[in-house]
């Protein structure tokens, strides 16, 4: 075999052993790759098998389809954590930063603002924002987040 032969069989190989690598969360059951990884931050598409526990958990009268296209699981603690997305509902982690560009946007428009509206904020941040002059300050943490930092609301722990 000469060395550029060898050279591509070993890209080769390496691609077919990430390519299955990649793919095992796709006919790994949730359960099984919680168990398995123990933790995980990454949201993946809730395959159609726990679409009736989630239907149940969020009280969702919605096909299993629409589950998942809908619905993420990630890993805490080898358990499976369920999310359903919506207009204003965030899977993702919130937003815990007390600097906000687009809320001291607001306030530089809108000076002394009681309250700066979460179309404006994002619906993934934890605080509630004013003016004061100008600028915005975080007030209050208005969401409670779990130890990986989503909001514990949005969460379902697949029994």
């Amino acid at each position: 075999m000469t060395r550029r032969n060898s050279i591509v069989l070993l890209v080769l190989s390496t691609i077919a052993l990430l390519a299955g690598t990649a793919s095992w969360a796709q006919t790994e059951a949730p359960a099984q790759y919680c168990k398995r990884v123990g933790t995980d931050d990454t949201l993946r598409a809730t395959p159609p098998s726990p679409a009736p526990e989630v239907r149940r958990l969020f009280r969702l009268d919605i096909q299993d389809e629409a589950v998942a296209q809908t619905s993420f699981f990630r890993c805490m603690a080898g358990s499976v954590m369920v999310c359903t997305k919506g207009a204003n509902l965030p899977c993702g982690k919130a937003n815990a930063s007390r600097s906000l560009p687009a809320a001291d946007q607001y306030c530089g428009a809108s000076p002394d603002s009681d309250l700066v509206p979460m179309s404006v904020t994002g619906h993934d941040t934890i605080y509630q924002w004013r003016c004061v002059g100008t600028s915005a300050v975080a007030g209050g943490e208005v969401e409670r987040t779990d130890e990986r930092g989503f909001f514990i609301r949005f969460w379902r722990r697949v029994p």
